[in-house]
């Protein structure tokens, strides 16, 4: 699952032993067992979260279980993780959904003539199931915001440099998002 803390917290004290929070970070826009395909978690991330409950038997057969499918395993606490995945994926879902709601607004032909792969690969996650998506949001609301004031702080920030024409600062601005370049 995509959120962890609520589901943690949710869990009976008699199975926190038995019980891992797993989070594999790795997916596509389809959902689903027909979504799934052999090399899907290799490579992949997975996060475990909150294991001091868990039993050292369960926790290192899932470790040997996730290892085997060619997952690198980290460990976060859950408040951490659903903190992080609200800003490297539940915002990018917002800002996809909203890109895509906001383009539908125009004209559909010019969509199918222009899009190119900078507009595809922001909109191909808004093809993720809204049901899922929808209750995501509801579990990670208060991380989400605070994502979404954090974009809309850098958003508005670009917006007037560009009203202002302040070129040079613009370009500062852009080139210190290269940093990404560093991690991924």
């Amino acid at each position: 699952g995509s959120t962890k803390e609520r589901i943690v917290k949710s869990c009976p004290a008699s199975l926190k032993s038995q019980f891992i929070a797993a989070h594999p970070m790795a997916g596509t826009e389809y959902s689903g067992p027909k979504a799934a395909f052999k090399e899907l978690l290799k490579g992949a991330v997975v996060v475990l979260c909150d294991d001091e409950s868990t039993s050292q038997k369960h926790l290192k057969r899932a470790t040997e279980i996730l290892s085997h499918a060619g997952m690198r395993i980290i460990f976060m606490d859950a408040a951490s993780h659903d903190h992080h995945v609200g800003f490297i994926s539940h915002l990018p879902h917002a800002i996809s959904f909203s890109l895509v709601n906001a383009t539908l607004n125009e004209e559909r032909r010019n969509i199918f003539l222009l899009g190119g792969s900078s507009f595809a690969g922001m909109a191909r996650i808004a093809k993720s199931s809204e049901i899922m998506w929808t209750d995501i949001f509801r579990q990670n609301k208060d991380n989400i915001l605070g994502a979404m004031q954090a974009f809309k702080a850098e958003f508005a920030h670009c917006e007037d440099m560009l009203k202002n024409e302040r070129w040079d600062e613009l370009r500062e601005w852009i080139k210190n998002a290269h940093q990404i370049k560093e991690i991924l």
